[in-house]
């Protein structure tokens, strides 16, 4: 077999690793040891590169087969460790979703950081800007006190009346001091949110890039999981693995062949009766195609879960087009 890639990760390379050894021990093609396993080849040959996880029942028959070809017993330390590893790889899978959900909760706490302090940056931006419209009033009150009290009517003035102007003048002279303080107080207050919008933004930018390496990671491992033992209710297996029972008795039995083969046979016989003038027809004709394919690639994922998805995929385009086409260029007459 060919050597494992370098980016599983370690758990999952343990276990294939774990899987090989047991495999070489059964001395069998995997051709062979599908058919006598039950599974199916490719799925096997997925097991054994890392691709998959197997199910904990595959492992177990997989050792027994081993332990049999060597002509001993099967123990249950064995049995507990195999086991073991595969619950590794489980939890490898399971750490990378986590670290997905993990990351994707810090980035939304130091997003809202980052709101926050904008918003306090702000606050403090207006604030400033009303001491400075305070600080020019101030001023300018203070201006008009000095201009309306020359230096001569100072001096002439009673003293009653230079107490006054003198108490007028130091009480706004100590607001605008006041409100300097205060200013340059804000201004500290904002170079400090300022510094700490930085570091916010360094956090996310961080957090960004650990979320597109976690999720790259989680893309690699989520679909390792293979499909489990059937833990469910045994009416809910009897549902999946019965056709009987999940169409519907003999109504669904009908509806499952009617769309799958009747379907493309009828727009086949409709592409060359009824559309062959007819351009937009024979579009709408193809685009019905899309009907048999879909309901198709349902079917193979749910009676073949083990087979990746592409398989299915190609599988029902190709069903579908060859029925499609055998019947396009069937004469209709023959039928008829």
């Amino acid at each position: 077999m060919k050597p494992l890639t370098d980016d599983l990760p370690e758990e999952v390379r343990l276990l294939a690793i774990y899987l090989r050894e047991r495999f070489a021990e059964v001395e069998d093609s995997i051709r062979n040891y599908a058919g006598l396993s039950g599974t199916d080849a490719k799925m096997i040959r997925r097991y054994l590169y890392g691709e998959k996880i197997p199910p904990s029942g595959f492992v177990t028959k997989l050792l027994t087969h081993a332990a049999e070809k060597q002509g001993r017993a099967l123990g249950l330390d064995e049995v507990r460790a195999a086991q073991n590893v595969r619950l590794e790889a489980f939890r490898a899978v399971e750490h990378a979703r986590l670290k997905v959900e993990e990351i994707q909760a810090q980035a939304e706490i130091a997003e809202a950081q980052k709101t926050e302090i904008d918003e306090r940056i702000q606050n403090v931006v207006d604030l400033m800007e009303a001491l400075d419209d305070e600080m020019g009033l101030v001023k300018g009150e203070t201006r008009a006190l000095e201009s309306s009290w020359s230096k001569r009517a100072i001096r002439a003035a009673p003293r009653t009346e230079l107490v006054r102007f003198e108490v007028d003048r130091k009480a706004l002279v100590r607001t605008e001091e006041d409100i300097r303080e205060e200013i340059d107080r804000l201004r500290a207050n904002l170079e400090e949110a300022e510094a700490a919008k930085e570091v916010a933004e360094q956090r996310c930018q961080e957090l960004e890039g650990a979320l597109v390496e976690a999720q790259r990671v989680y893309v690699l491992v989520a679909d390792m999981v293979g499909r489990p033992d059937l833990n469910l209710p045994q009416s809910i297996a009897a549902y999946v693995d019965n056709r009987r029972l999940r169409w519907g008795g003999i109504v669904g039995m009908c509806i499952g062949p009617l769309i799958l083969y009747a379907w493309p046979a009828y727009l086949g016989l409709m592409f060359q009766m009824v559309s062959a003038n007819s351009v937009p027809l024979r579009i709408a004709t193809l685009v019905g195609l899309v009907i048999p394919v879909w309901f198709a690639f349902g079917v193979r994922r749910l009676e073949r879960a083990g087979l990746p998805r592409p398989i299915h995929l190609i599988w029902a385009v190709v069903a579908t087009a060859i029925i499609f086409f055998v019947f396009t260029l069937l004469p209709y007459r023959i039928l008829f």
